[in-house]
C-alpha cells in the first residue's frame, strides 16, 4: 500500500469545497469529493492539477447537487501523473462515488483512504 497525506485546511479540519482557496496549490495528484463528516460518501474522485480539477467542481452541477446531502469537502494527495491515475482507480473501486468518471487504462494501487490515519 502506498501511503498518502491527505490535504486538510487551517487547524487539521477538513476543506469545504466551496471555501478552499486552491489559488496557490501547484501540485497535481488525486482528489477526493464527499459529502458528510459522520458518514462520508464520495462524490468524486479524480485526478489532475489540483488548482483547475477542484476549482471545476464548484461548477460542476452534478457535484454541486449534493449539497442537500451535508457539506462538500475535499482533499488532494500530490503524486506523480501515473500513480495519481492508479490511485484514482483504486479509490473508485473502494469508495464508489457518486459521479464516476471514465476510469484511466492503468493498474490500481492501493493508498490509505482520506479519513484513515496514514503511516506516513
Amino acid at each position: 500500500m502506498l501511503n498518502v497525506s491527505w490535504t486538510k485546511c487551517a487547524g487539521g479540519a477538513w476543506c469545504q469545497l466551496e471555501k478552499v482557496d486552491v489559488a496557490r496549490v501547484a501540485t497535481s495528484g488525486t482528489f477526493v469529493v464527499w459529502a458528510g463528516t459522520q458518514r462520508p460518501r464520495a462524490v468524486r474522485i479524480g485526478y489532475g492539477p489540483i488548482a483547475r480539477v477542484v476549482r471545476a467542481q464548484r461548477h460542476d452541477a452534478n457535484v454541486m447537487r449534493y449539497r442537500k446531502t451535508g457539506t462538500l469537502y475535499v482533499t488532494w494527495t500530490a503524486l506523480p501523473d501515473y500513480e495519481s491515475q492508479a490511485a484514482m482507480l483504486y479509490l473508485s473501486t473502494v469508495m464508489r462515488p457518486f459521479i464516476t468518471d471514465p476510469l484511466p487504462p492503468v493498474g490500481a494501487i492501493e493508498v490509505n483512504l482520506p479519513w484513515r490515519p496514514s503511516t506516513v
